[in-house]
């Protein structure tokens, strides 16, 4: 016999509003697709304010045919070590990731993207230095921060403009 009547009353999953957030990352898991392409899946979970405890996903290439698509992923993984404080950017698996990045908060810029006619919440931006988080509607856009000449928050491609 189940019973759930001191179940929590179901979350709300609205999309975020665009801004910035403090997360950390909590999962990942590298993903290989049907053409043999590697993503690592990252979930970030918000540390503080309103959102606290909702999650994001971001799924940057580890490899793919298209040299693009990694190097673009290939950045934001290197920025997302690096806003945890690393400096040392190898890792061989995901516990190796999850080791190096856990347990330390850092600023991402949130947006929407929409595909196949469904809009979701996009990481659009990975900050290195550590400012304030502002929660509110276009809190952090159009900002310039770079990562060790990375793209710029202004540069950020959307799905649409990733040829595959």
């Amino acid at each position: 016999m189940f019973n759930v009547g001191e179940a929590k009353e179901e979350q709300s999953y609205e999309l975020l509003p665009d801004g910035k957030y403090e997360v950390e990352v909590t999962n990942a898991e590298m993903k290989d697709n049907d053409k043999g392409d590697t993503r690592l899946n990252v979930t970030l979970t918000v540390t503080e304010g309103k959102f606290k405890g909702r999650k994001l996903w971001d799924s940057p290439w580890l490899q793919h045919s298209n040299e693009k698509a990694t190097s673009f992923g290939h950045s934001r993984i290197k920025s997302i070590m690096a806003a945890t404080g690393n400096d040392d950017f190898s890792f061989g698996s995901s516990d190796d990731f999850l080791a190096k990045t856990m347990g330390t908060c850092f600023d991402i810029n949130v947006g929407r993207d929409t595909y196949n006619d469904k809009t979701k919440n996009k990481v659009t931006f990975v900050f290195v230095a550590k400012e304030p988080a502002d929660n509110s509607i276009g809190g952090g856009h159009g900002t310039t921060t770079t990562v060790d000449g990375g793209l710029k928050s202004d540069d950020v491609p959307s799905l649409s403009d990733i040829p595959f």
